[in-house]
């Protein structure tokens, strides 16, 4: 006995793959385009984050002015990080914004 897919059936199929390969797209154009940057970005600071906690955890004395420094060094560093993966968020966000309408709408339909 066959059944026969109905075409409501294939045209929710078709709606389905087109959606994946919308998200898969967009996916990819984040990927290979702004997020190279951020991620570069990140890369260099927590590198220098390391760098800079593996120093003050050498170092001998509370009181040495240079302890100090490294401190504040470390604290904006760490502020960049942040203000830099809050921007990231948000231009992930803008970038997928569009895609979260259409498919809004589409599935309202």
């Amino acid at each position: 006995m066959h059944t026969v897919c109905s075409y409501d059936r294939l045209c929710a199929v078709r709606r389905i793959v087109i959606m994946g390969l919308c998200v898969l797209w967009t996916e990819l154009r984040w990927l290979v385009g702004p997020d190279r940057h951020f991620s570069s970005c990140l890369r260099l600071m927590k590198k220098e984050h390391a760098r800079l906690s593996g120093k003050l955890a050498r170092m001998a004395t509370l009181a040495d002015p240079e302890h100090e420094n490294l401190m504040k060094d470390l604290s904006l560093l760490t502020e960049d990080m942040a203000r830099l993966e809050s921007a990231r968020a948000e231009a992930f966000q803008k970038v997928h914004q569009a895609l979260r309408v259409r498919f809004a709408r589409e599935l309202a339909d």
